[in-house]
């Protein structure tokens, strides 16, 4: 019984004792340590208010992101990222990330610079795209859509570490998605032009994405860290390379090679503002709460969002 009550108070001694010495997870300059990992852990619920009349405003998008770090060296850190959505009101659920890639510092003084190289895995997910596209009295249900496209990531992180307490760091990522098949799995109802509900599949064109973040933390007291940051996404138009269908309908055919390289007309650009307030009791375990607003601006074949919000719980830490 002695044993069993040492063995207890050791884990939580490791789980909530204090370290006056615990690293900020959420730093913009945040390295794992040489053979070491580290994670990130958000729980989130969001709400979208947007101007279709399908859908109007709602809160019912639930979506959970991990980030993992390993240390590979001092100065490179390998990075995964997998993020999962669901979303009641669009009725689109799925991995909506998958990314593998690694941080490489060149310089670490009190300016730092990393290089950014890595991959998206998006095509080996299964997601469903925001929302029913009408179009022609058609109604249209894509399914894996951008997320369903492999690509290769690259940028960098530039930053300063001002003092012990205040770091501040400007991240530049894009990715080149490549085409593939299956790429979209749509169901079209053409039942109003005199075909028939039938599936087609089809592939896109290579496309960019880029997103851009200034981030500041401040340790306020100890071990209490004030996380803000302002980010910049921009989502590329999707060109349909081609189209394809087993349906055996001669307006459904038709239908499916009008589409073939033609443009969804549905960039979008989204502002952000985010804050979080991390406690860390020690390096293996840090939480608190985060928000995340943003705005942006939609091509007429995205849904036109006019804002969203993100609230809820990271967990963080570092072993």
């Amino acid at each position: 019984m002695r044993i069993l009550s040492s063995s207890i108070l050791s884990v939580l001694f490791v789980c909530f004792g204090f370290n006056a010495f615990a690293a900020n997870v959420e730093d913009g300059s945040f390295l794992a340590n040489d053979g070491g990992f580290a994670y990130r852990l958000y729980l989130s619920s969001s709400y979208k208010n947007t101007t279709d009349d399908r859908y109007g405003s709602y809160n019912d998008i639930y979506k959970g992101t991990l980030d993992l770090y390993y240390g590979l060296t001092e100065d490179i850190t390998l990075t995964f990222q997998g993020i999962y959505t669901h979303n009641g009101t669009e009725e689109r659920k799925g991995v909506q990330k998958a990314n593998l890639a690694g941080y490489i510092r060149v310089a670490d003084d009190v300016f730092f610079f990393d290089v950014l190289l890595g991959m998206s895995l998006g095509g080996i997910m299964d997601a469903q795209m925001e929302g029913v596209y009408t179009a022609g009295g058609m109604k249209i249900a894509p399914r894996n859509y951008s997320y369903g496209m492999y690509g290769l990531i690259g940028g960098g992180r530039f930053g300063m570490k001002v003092s012990p307490r205040f770091s501040a760091a400007i991240l530049f990522e894009a990715t080149h998605r490549f085409s593939q098949d299956d790429t979209i799995d749509a169901e079209i109802d053409a039942t109003a032009v005199g075909g028939t509900k039938f599936k087609a599949k089809g592939t896109f064109k290579p496309l960019t994405d880029y997103y851009t973040q200034l981030g500041v933390s401040y340790e306020a007291i100890d071990n209490l860290y004030i996380n803000a940051k302002l980010g910049y996404q921009y989502y590329a138009e999707k060109h349909l390379k081609e189209a394809s269908t087993n349906s055996i309908n001669g307006v459904d055919t038709t239908i499916v090679n009008g589409l073939s390289g033609s443009t969804l007309n549905d960039s979008w650009h989204e502002f952000s503002f985010g804050i979080s307030a991390i406690y860390a009791i020690n390096n293996l375990f840090q939480i608190g709460p985060y928000y995340e607003y943003m705005s942006g601006k939609n091509d007429p074949g995205a849904l036109q969002t006019k804002q969203r919000m993100e609230y809820g719980l990271k967990i963080n830490g570092a072993f």
